[in-house]
């Protein structure tokens, strides 16, 4: 029986993928397709280039600082940047960072993903989800011939925060927003290269009723409402659901809630290991 992992977005709460991870391979469960969305479309890379769990986590802290961190010019532009390009900040150091991981795996394009490698992105120039896939789609708009660092950097492009990823595909500019927008657990895609697939999720915040609304606060729950909304249909799909409580920890957090976020990952999956056992095992 073939199992897919579908990885949640989220920031630093991503990290609860690497737990799941950690989690499957003591259970001595293969994942033989993989996708995920925003920074869990790392999280999915990492997997696919053999690194470990251990090595996944390490990744993440020297580098999720990075991805969320503001310099001074990036707060003085920011009128501008939102009204020229935008997004507050063009995150070149996803793009880096990914380029140096593929160039020393010597893989670049997505069909040199020798299992099913799925990321999801917002293609908002055709105004339709589109699939960065290393194997052939049924029913999807997908591209295999891309570079996996233009995946990523699309499937990351928060809105507002981040400005969209503009692309040449067929000589037409495209511009790519993130995958999380409309599939932050890509459950759905998976299911034709799976026959078990399971979802991973994070609870993002406290169920308590904001009791003040400013600008940040009105973009962050509205954009976490349009996530919430999506992963209804992709949990409907999934075999598994499994949703990880880290509500208290930072979506831009440091070291500590990597780690806090990780074991909490382990040990929801680890909760359902009888029945992922049972129900993945071939008589």
């Amino acid at each position: 029986m073939k199992i897919g992992l579908a990885c949640t977005g989220g920031g630093a709460k991503a990290a609860i993928n690497i737990g799941a991870i950690r989690a499957l391979k003591e259970l001595n469960i293969e994942i033989e397709a993989i996708s995920g969305a925003s920074i869990g479309s790392c999280v999915a890379l990492l997997y696919v280039l053999g690194y470990s769990p251990k090595e996944m986590l390490e990744e993440f802290k020297k580098n999720i600082k990075k991805y969320g961190k503001f310099g001074f010019f990036d707060i003085l532009l920011a009128p501008f940047s939102l009204m020229a390009r935008g997004g507050l900040k063009n995150p070149k150091i996803i793009c880096k960072n990914i380029e140096n991981l593929t160039q020393k795996h010597k893989v670049h394009l997505m069909e040199h993903i020798p299992i099913p490698f799925i990321i999801p992105s917002l293609d908002i120039t055709k105004r339709e989800s589109i699939y960065y896939s290393s194997v052939p789609m049924n029913e999807f708009t997908y591209y295999s011939d891309r570079p996996i660092s233009e995946a990523i950097r699309s499937s990351s492009s928060i809105p507002v925060i981040f400005t969209p990823n503009r692309v040449s595909i067929d000589k037409k500019a495209h511009y790519m927003m993130d995958g999380g927008i409309t599939s932050n657990t890509p459950v759905l895609p998976l299911k034709q290269f799976s026959d078990f697939v399971i979802g991973i999720e994070p609870k993002y915040y406290n169920t308590q009723e904001k009791q003040k609304i400013h600008f940040l606060s009105a973009f962050t729950e509205t954009f976490q409402s349009m996530r919430r909304s999506s992963l209804y249909f992709q949990k409907k799909e999934a075999d598994l659901w499994i949703e990880v409580d880290v509500q208290k920890c930072k979506v831009f957090g440091g070291s500590n809630e990597l780690e806090y976020c990780e074991r909490c990952g382990y040990e929801a999956v680890m909760k359902y290991a009888k029945q992922i056992y049972e129900r993945t095992t071939v008589a």
